[in-house]
């Protein structure tokens, strides 16, 4: 269902709870099987290690849309997809825990899921994410890396 906030219908199509929102308050979705959980915390925190949303909208995922249009110039530049690679964070809380991938697209679609994971997009807003960042890369790399 479609809130802007808890207890109040939304006035457009795309106006969304977020997931943390929604979760929190479930029990006035207007459905009598949701139940709320308002305990329940996203994976983000802060370095002091407190629990945060960051004050996104969510559709579509901004960090799904550039890891799609990472991917799509990758591709389209290396003539492929299928190019393993490991890659590394800078977040305070996975320093020394290096990523290995099969492919762009591998790592741009666990990029896009970590949102759902911190409790800022549900998974249509990152693959609405990665179809309009995939779509970018390609136009980018047809019309504007030309060597």
């Amino acid at each position: 269902m479609r809130r802007s906030s808890p207890g109040t219908v939304a006035a457009t199509p795309i106006d969304l709870w977020r997931p943390e929102s929604a979760i929190h308050h479930a029990d006035t979705d207007g459905r009598p099987g949701t139940r709320p959980d308002p305990s329940w915390r996203p994976l983000s925190q802060n370095r002091a290690g407190q629990s945060f949303s960051p004050p996104f909208p969510a559709y579509v995922s901004g960090h799904a849309t550039f890891a799609g249009a990472w991917a799509g110039v990758m591709r389209a530049y290396f003539g492929t997809d299928a190019v393993p690679f490991t890659a590394t964070t800078e977040d305070p809380h996975a320093v020394g825990a290096p990523r290995s991938f099969g492919s762009f697209t591998q790592a741009a679609q666990e990029n896009a899921r970590s949102r759902v994971y911190l409790g800022v997009h549900y998974q249509f807003d990152a693959e609405g994410g990665l179809a309009a960042g995939y779509a970018v890369g390609a136009h980018v790399h047809a019309n504007h890396l030309r060597g």
